[in-house]
């Protein structure tokens, strides 16, 4: 037995004899972990009474997802940038807000100096602390803080519900609906978790010489994807649908609703395709198996746990080769992603 895994949570349960009227949760970054707690959350919300107000504090760069979700009554943003001082200035003026508002029950999902004290100055009558210390997965960490407040015990409920006033924009972005969709995603921010991209293509290329319907990759993320996401579109030419920095976050979650795959490297957009269902084969490197990998039945994750130097987290490998990346061929990884497609129900 991993005894680290045992790690004893931090928080008072409720002791009412009926649901709270109002809970808070407080998860404040980072994006992947924001959306890592949504699916547990939307388990909450189908358990709870329709009189339970269930509310969400997160930063201003995080909200855009929580606001499309249809499990939150309210949802608040922490102005301030990347600055604490004007962050806790915008606290300062919300503050009579949330306090007015009561809270029985506030979960810190994100467990530092600043949750912490939000937390205290609302004074709840229950309340629990995320574990930070365990080597669990980030969502069962998740998972054993909420379930430790006493109001159900949830589990990863996806797909997640969006609003319905937000169910739909892809019309705007011209995408064909009479062909498959495989979102492609070489967003790990480190050598050691960059797939190499000429191994993107040869996926692709195997992927369309067994396809029974005509599939387009599809390039979703922020600026920092620019110059792959060129180099993609030359390599795939008209296969290659290059949404980089076209999308928000909610819109960027409303076309990976409607893929058929996503194959992705560490990043956000991982975490976004897994909340939302969708069949998801991870290449991770040297990200830790442990913390990020959801084993899920629509999941499958590339990692170096088997290796003596893996999970090592390092932004430089120790190696000439990132070896835990390179010994993965493109062959592997459409079979694994067959093979995940055919025991994963087909969505709508």
């Amino acid at each position: 037995m991993n005894f680290e895994n045992l790690v004893s949570l931090k928080g008072k349960k409720w002791r009412g004899s009926k649901a709270p009227k109002k809970i808070l949760i407080i998860r404040l970054q980072a994006f992947g972990d924001v959306v890592i707690t949504l699916p547990y959350l939307q388990s909450l919300r189908n358990q709870l009474p329709a009189t339970t107000q269930l509310d969400f504090l997160t930063r201003t760069r995080m909200s855009d997802i929580p606001i499309g979700m249809d499990m939150f009554t309210n949802v608040y943003a922490l102005r301030g940038g990347n600055s604490v001082k004007r962050e806790f200035l915008w606290f300062l003026l919300m503050y009579p807000l949330l306090l007015m508002k009561g809270y029985d029950v506030v979960m810190d999902l994100q467990n530092h100096r600043f949750s912490k004290l939000i937390r205290h100055l609302l004074f709840p009558a229950a309340w629990v602390e995320f574990d930070k210390e365990s080597s669990l997965y980030a969502g069962m960490r998740t998972k054993r803080s909420i379930d430790f407040c006493g109001l159900a015990e949830v589990d990863f409920s996806a797909p997640l519900i969006l609003k319905k006033e937000v169910e739909s924009t892809l019309v705007a972005f011209n995408l064909p609906t009479d062909a498959d969709w495989v979102v492609l995603n070489p967003a790990g921010f480190f050598e050691t978790r960059n797939w190499a991209k000429e191994k993107y293509i040869e996926f692709c290329e195997h992927w369309m010489k067994q396809e029974k319907r005509k599939t387009y990759f599809l390039l979703l993320g922020e600026a920092s994807m620019r110059e792959k996401a060129t180099w993609f579109e030359q390599q795939l030419g008209s296969r290659c649908i290059n949404l980089v920095c076209k999308t928000n976050a909610l819109e960027a979650l409303q076309v990976l609703s409607k893929c058929k795959l996503v194959v992705s490297e560490d990043s956000g957009l991982f975490h976004m395709s897994c909340a939302m269902g969708v069949p998801t084969i991870g290449i991770y490197g040297s990200t830790r198996n442990d913390w990020t990998n959801p084993l899920q039945n629509h999941t499958f994750c590339f990692n170096s746990s088997d290796m003596e130097c893996g999970d090592c987290m390092l932004q430089k490998c120790i190696h000439k080769k990132v070896l835990c990346l390179d010994r993965i061929g493109s062959e592997e990884v459409l079979n694994k992603a067959l093979s995940l497609l055919a025991k994963t129900p087909q969505r709508n």
